[in-house]
């Protein structure tokens, strides 16, 4: 079994215990695919730290489909995150789900998620960074696929900070016409 290396999480629970002013009102990102995550402890420094939001970021959904298969065959794969992201959400959290494309679309789209984060997969990186243009495809595609599904929540793109001004990069879409 994949186990991780490094304290993982548990750097993220000493940083909400010892400078909680830092996550108020901010999203936490997690490898929630993690089988060591004490849950219950972290969604209670969570909450003590004010930090109301949380993302399977980094997501497995990054990696390509024969790594996927692998981890969700010893059970750290992208069912892993979503189960735990619906405890958090069910614990009165809010979650911005993480994917990188159509695939991961149906299952997220049951989480009813806050909003979403379309990222490029790793692969995308392998002759540098993702192009604008290929990001908002995906970024249209998935949002498209969701509406399909009945979700039209928040559809958050990555963005690099030079691409920010004076472009969109949060888009709310417009519902389905019936």
């Amino acid at each position: 079994m994949l186990l991780p290396t490094t304290p993982g999480a548990q750097l993220v629970t000493n940083a909400l215990l010892s400078s909680p002013h830092l996550f108020e009102n901010a999203a936490t990102g997690l490898l929630l695919s993690d089988p060591t995550i004490n849950f219950e402890r972290m969604v209670r420094h969570m909450k003590a730290a004010q930090t109301n939001w949380i993302t399977n970021l980094p997501t497995i959904g990054l990696h390509d489909a024969e790594f996927k298969s692998y981890l969700n065959e010893v059970g750290v794969g992208l069912p892993k995150e979503f189960e735990i992201l619906a405890k958090f959400k069910a614990s009165g959290m809010k979650i911005i789900a993480s994917l990188t494309d159509i695939s991961e679309a149906s299952a997220l789209a049951k989480l009813n998620p806050n909003a979403v984060l379309v990222l490029p997969k790793a692969s995308d990186y392998l002759d540098g960074w993702p192009s604008l243009e290929m990001r908002q495809r995906s970024e249209k595609a998935v949002r498209s696929a969701l509406m399909q599904l009945g979700w039209n929540g928040l559809c958050l793109g990555y963005r690099a900070p030079s691409e920010v001004k004076g472009t969109p990069c949060v888009e709310r879409p417009k519902k389905l016409e019936s």
